[in-house]
């Protein structure tokens, strides 16, 4: 969705939100009336009621138009990872997997969630580069407890193989070393797997973190065949996994995508230091 589009959706559905905010007469608002109830949402710290109403009407909704689905979700994430309303994202994340979910609850909680972790790994990748601090208009926090990827990454073992990549893609965006073991035992299975989509995201995830095993694996499938279908790179023209890997070879080093394999061998071979990435991949993300 074009940026000016999804901003414009924001806009209209913060302006919503805050009118409904108000409580006429003096009575209780829809998002008050379920934070006292307790039964349709988790109280939790924050007294967002702007992120309350878009996730009741949008997240927990049912038939909700992809467009904005996708707009709440990014308010809701960019709102809720600082001001405490992940608690109520988390529960109902956690309670998606003790019922039928129907409308997909497990997957947009997951989807912002996601959005979340990876404004946080955005935060972690400049603390980590003081220079791009500098030129920061505002002071950067994390926002999110261990919790969150922790049972993001524990829940990861229950998803269908349909939905694995999307707790792969969380775990990368995260950019947190305590995700590691998980993205290395997707990327090198006790047993053949058939997740090119989520070994490219592991792949993707380790290389950032600047392990070997990431890079390696990119490299060495810069010519493979098979697809991406969820959060290819931002400049691949195609689907292929061949270019989504030199597209993000090209990220991670600053070198021209256009390499073949061959030359991306011996450029790795010519490199006698250990590997650290100069930016981070640039994924097609909702």
């Amino acid at each position: 969705m074009p940026l000016v589009f999804r901003l414009g959706l924001c806009s209209t559905m913060l302006a919503t939100a805050a009118a409904a905010a108000q409580p006429p007469n003096g009575t209780l608002n829809k998002a008050q009336n379920v934070r006292r109830q307790g039964d349709a949402a988790v109280q939790g710290p924050s007294d967002d009621v702007v992120c309350e109403l878009l996730f009741q009407q949008y997240v927990l909704g049912a038939k909700i138009p992809t467009d904005d689905l996708n707009a709440a979700i990014h308010l809701i994430a960019v709102r809720g990872r600082t001001n405490g309303f992940w608690t109520q994202v988390l529960a109902e994340f956690e309670r998606s997997f003790a019922a039928d979910d129907p409308h997909g609850v497990g997957r947009h909680t997951l989807a912002v969630l996601t959005k979340m972790l990876g404004d946080d790994g955005n935060t972690r990748w400049m603390h980590e580069r003081p220079r791009l601090l500098e030129s920061s208009a505002v002071a950067l926090h994390i926002g999110l407890p261990d919790e969150v990827l922790d049972r993001v990454i524990a829940r990861a073992a229950d998803a269908d193989r349909l939905r694995f990549d999307s707790y792969v893609i969380a775990v990368q965006q995260a950019y947190d070393r305590r995700g590691q073991p998980f993205l290395l035992e997707v990327l090198t299975p006790a047993a053949p797997i058939d997740h090119s989509d989520a070994q490219f995201h592991a792949a993707v995830g380790l290389a950032e973190l600047g392990e070997e095993a990431g890079i390696e694996w990119l490299i060495a499938h810069t010519d493979s065949q098979g697809g991406i279908t969820r959060a290819a790179h931002a400049l691949a023209a195609r689907g292929a996994l061949s270019e989504n890997c030199r597209q993000a070879l090209a990220d991670l080093t600053g070198q021209p995508s256009s390499l073949s394999k061959a030359q991306w061998q011996r450029w790795r071979a010519a490199q006698r230091t250990r590997f650290v990435p100069i930016n981070r991949v640039r994924l097609r993300l909702p």
